[in-house]
C-alpha cells in the first residue's frame, strides 16, 4: 500500500510542475481509481495493475486461461457492471435476454460483466504462472486462498480462485476510490477544515514523505474528517435487505409488516437523519465527532 501511495505522490508532484497560472487541472477521481486498483493488485495478486505508472485505465483481459490477451478499461468496466447488475438484479427475468436489448446500457453492461470476469481470469492465470516460475516471494491474498481447502479436503480450483479474485476487484476498488475522492472534495469545499487538518499533520509528520500508518492512525482530527466523510458520503447508500420471517409479522417504528415483506434501512437515510445528527445533519462538520454518544 505504501509503495503505491508513493507512486501517487510522485505522479501528483509531476503534475504540480506543469502548473499554468498557478494551477493544474485534472480529475482526482481517476487517480484515486488507479491507486485503488494497483493496491488491490498488489495485495491480492502479488503485482499492481500498472495504472499509476501509466496514468491510464487499462487492464489485461482473458476470456479463458489459454486465450490470447486483450485489454479493457477496468474502471469503466467495473462501473458499467455495477449499474447493469443492480438493474438485472431488480428485474431478474430479463437476465437471459439482456445482451439482446438494443439499449447500450444493457448490452454494454452485459459486455462489461464478461470483461470484468476476463480481468479476474487474466490476473489469476498470471499469478499462478508466476508461482510456478518461483517469482512470488511474498504471501498475498491469492496465496492464502491457494492454501485453503473445501469440505472434502480438496484445494480450491481455478474457477473458485477466479471467483475470489472477482470479489477482491468488486469489493475494494470503487469503494476506496469514491471515499478518497469524497474526502478530498469536502475538504477543499471547507478551507477551515484543511487549515486545521494541515496543522495536525505538520505537527505529527517530520517530513513531506508519504507517512506510515503508525504515524497517522492516532491523529484525532484526521480520524474525525474520515468519519465525517463516511457519514455524509456513504460508500453504499442502500441498506442490507431482511425478509420478515413466517409468522405474525413484526412491528417496526410503529408500523406493522407481515411475513415475506423485505425491509431495509438505507445507510444514507440514517447518516442524514436530523433526529440523530441534529439540524446540521446535511453539513460537513468533522467536529461533531469530538463527542460521540452511544445513540
Amino acid at each position: 500500500m505504501h509503495h503505491n501511495l508513493e507512486q501517487l505522490a510522485v505522479q501528483w508532484d509531476g503534475k504540480s510542475k506543469q502548473m499554468n497560472g498557478g494551477y493544474y487541472k485534472f480529475d482526482a477521481l481517476h487517480w484515486f481509481n488507479y491507486v485503488a486498483f494497483d493496491i488491490i493488485g498488489d495485495l491480492a495478486f502479488g503485482a499492481p495493475f500498472g495504472m499509476l505508472e501509466k496514468g491510464a485505465d487499462i487492464a489485461e483481459v482473458r476470456m479463458r486461461p489459454d486465450a490470447p490477451p486483450t485489454s479493457a478499461p477496468a474502471i469503466e468496466v467495473l462501473n458499467r457492471r455495477g449499474e447493469v447488475s443492480n438493474t438485472i438484479g431488480t428485474i431478474s427475468w430479463i437476465k437471459p435476454y439482456a445482451k439482446y436489448v438494443p439499449d447500450p446500457f444493457m448490452y454494454k453492461g452485459v459486455e462489461a460483466v464478461q470483461n470484468l470476469a476476463g480481468i479476474a481470469i487474466a490476473r489469476v492465470s498470471e499469478r499462478l504462472a508466476a508461482a510456478e516460475r518461483g517469482e512470488i516471494t511474498r504471501v498475498d491474498l491469492l496465496a492464502r486462498l491457494m492454501e485453503g481447502k473445501d469440505e472434502s479436503g480438496e484445494k480450491l480450483g481455478r474457477e473458485e480462485l477466479t471467483a475470489e479474485a472477482l470479489t477482491q476487484l468488486i469489493a475494494g476498488s470503487d469503494t476506496t476510490s469514491n471515499t478518497s475522492c469524497a474526502l478530498l472534495y469536502h475538504c477543499l469545499m471547507h478551507p477551515e477544515v484543511v487549515k486545521k487538518l494541515q496543522a495536525e499533520l505538520d505537527e505529527a509528520l517530520p517530513t513531506d514523505d508519504v507517512p506510515m500508518f503508525a504515524q497517522v492512525r492516532d491523529l484525532k482530527y484526521l480520524n474525525m474528517v474520515i468519519q465525517e466523510t463516511l457519514r455524509i458520503h456513504s460508500t453504499s447508500a442502500t441498506g442490507l435487505p431482511r425478509v420478515v420471517p413466517p409468522g405474525p409479522g413484526v412491528d417496526v417504528a410503529g408500523h406493522h409488516f407481515p411475513q415475506g415483506v423485505v425491509l431495509s434501512v438505507p445507510a444514507y437515510t440514517i447518516h442524514h437523519s436530523k433526529e440523530i445528527w441534529g439540524a446540521d445533519a446535511d453539513e460537513f462538520r468533522p467536529e461533531r465527532w469530538e463527542k460521540v454518544t452511544e445513540r
